[in-house]
């Protein structure tokens, strides 16, 4: 029922979610030079910091470690600020909140939603390595945004989640980046996971971005479609993320007024 009336609210406030998301990208690069250039920038500089402490390492048994990298980077990334962002838009809203009603899900709705926009503004990065190292474009590439639409449910749940969790403990604010630091090392970007022991493979299939990183990875650096293989693990943790945080979310909205 509360998945029901959550689609029912969104229907109802489209236009708002709309403007929130417009003014969160617009604010992101307001009085920035190069604007929306640093969305390639960003993932070019902080791929190319990673490919050259690892390269020596991992290259020799990877094919074009530089698109490796940057596939799985600019996704764990989208993770990260979509999440993140996600779990401080209620608190940083509060002053609407208090003063217009409007349901409180729109806000970590509309935070990943612009993240969202921000990796699609990042992927010509992308493409720019797939021309400059001699890689082939494969219409597979197209495929990319089948993992990646089940990945954005994903960071919506978790949002639903933090979001509620940091309204009753704001340490979660602190405590969330090293997490995602340390997730960051047990996620194969800079590695391949064949490299890692049985018993360390085991350990890291326990992390979601594993699966997600997976099946990203088929279209943008293999070249070809996602497999049910990969995708069902995906569908089956966005779909745990969105019933789980969207009931403690909705359950607690009520009180988030009492503590912004």
């Amino acid at each position: 029922m509360y998945i029901k009336n959550l689609f029912i609210g969104l229907y109802e406030h489209k236009y708002l979610l709309q403007e929130l998301v417009t003014t969160t990208v617009k604010k992101r690069y307001r009085r920035s030079v190069l604007g929306v250039v640093w969305s390639v920038l960003n993932p070019l500089l902080t791929m190319l910091v990673t490919a050259l402490i690892f390269s020596g390492v991992f290259r020799a048994d990877i094919e074009n470690y530089l698109l490796y990298v940057l596939s799985g980077q600019i996704i764990y990334n989208f993770f990260v600020e979509s999440t993140s962002v996600g779990m401080q838009s209620v608190i940083a809203n509060s002053s609407l909140i208090k003063q217009v009603r409007v349901p409180k899900y729109i806000f970590p709705l509309a935070s990943v939603s612009a993240s969202c926009v921000n990796l699609l503004f990042s992927l010509p990065a992308l493409i720019l390595i797939l021309l400059a190292t001699g890689a082939k474009l494969h219409f597979a590439i197209l495929s990319f945004v089948v993992p990646l639409f089940i990945l954005l449910l994903f960071c919506i749940g978790c949002s639903f989640f933090l979001a509620t969790v940091a309204i009753f403990f704001r340490d979660i604010l602190s405590l969330y980046g090293i997490v995602t630091r340390l997730l960051f090392y047990v996620t194969p970007i800079f590695y391949p996971a064949t490299m890692l022991s049985e018993k360390r493979a085991a350990f890291v299939k326990f992390n979601p971005m594993f699966y997600f990183v997976n099946a990203c990875r088929a279209p943008l650096y293999q070249g070809v479609l996602p497999t049910l293989h990969q995708l069902v693990p995906c569908l089956v943790l966005a779909f745990v993320a969105i019933v789980l945080g969207s009931f403690v979310f909705i359950k607690n909205q009520n009180k988030f007024i009492l503590y912004v």
